[in-house]
């Protein structure tokens, strides 16, 4: 199978349909943060809601999931800040506002925009198949289970942190699985291998290094997108499974 896999587009809906019409035929699913800080977070949506396309759930889209659940029974009510000046509009939020055409917090209603909230709701915390592992942060605890499960962090303040949603620590190697995921701000493509586990730069190089099990996708800090095309059946090489794909970010 072959899975296309990009990293946290945070509203660079144009840059994101580029990467994307680089890479070959496949399934096409996200890391997370779809949305935020750039100019387009609503069109980035509409190009995966539309094309029945996929992503995990990054921070991100629960920041902003936060500002419709937050009432919710289950709901831990200081999982997040909320509302103006909030969490969600600090991490950029506003910016994914002001693409819906929303400009005032007091404005923003979650019931006129279902259709969005419908497709975040739906968003898994991974995806699994063969030896493919996809998730928006790093998988630090392979033994731990509520760090994939929504319903179960939602209540829980101190799980948040550890959980694929916004844990900052290292991937632990997991047998049998390759790990993908996003979230770490990397300043390039972050590769965790035998010999660096922590992570190694290689720079401008798109080539997989020897011994690679996992690795981090969120460019945004470079100043460009990063793309995977992985062909799951091959995923015992790395080396021979996945191209590596790269679109300086155009800010439109």
């Amino acid at each position: 199978m072959i899975i296309n896999t990009i990293g946290d587009i945070t509203g660079f809906a144009q840059t994101a349909k580029v990467l994307h019409d680089k890479m070959p035929k496949g399934e096409f699913w996200g890391v997370g943060d779809l949305i935020d800080r750039g100019p387009d977070s609503k069109g980035v949506l509409d190009f995966f809601i539309d094309n029945g396309y996929k992503s995990v759930m990054g921070n991100h889209e629960h920041m902003m999931l936060f500002e419709k659940i937050k009432n919710d029974p289950g709901v831990h009510p200081l999982l997040y800040r909320a509302g103006f000046m909030g969490d969600w509009d600090k991490n950029g939020g506003r910016a994914t506002m002001n693409s819906f055409g929303i400009y005032n917090f007091e404005d923003f209603n979650p019931a006129k925009l279902a259709k969005y909230f419908n497709f975040i709701e739906t968003m898994p915390l991974r995806h699994e198949v063969d030896g493919l592992i996809l998730t928006h942060a790093p998988v630090n605890d392979a033994k731990a289970k509520d760090i994939f499960n929504r319903k179960v962090i939602d209540g829980d303040y101190f799980l948040l942190g550890r959980s694929v949603l916004w844990n900052r620590l290292p991937p632990v190697k997991i047998p049998g699985k390759f790990q993908v995921y996003g979230h770490n701000s990397s300043k390039s493509i972050l590769w965790h291998t035998d010999k660096y586990p922590k992570g190694v730069y290689l720079g401008d190089s798109l080539e997989v290094p020897e011994g690679a099990w996992a690795v981090c996708i969120d460019t945004w800090g470079h100043g460009a997108l990063s793309g995977l095309s992985i062909d799951t059946s091959l995923l015992e090489d790395p080396r021979k499974a996945i191209i590596v794909f790269q679109k300086e970010i155009e800010y439109v």
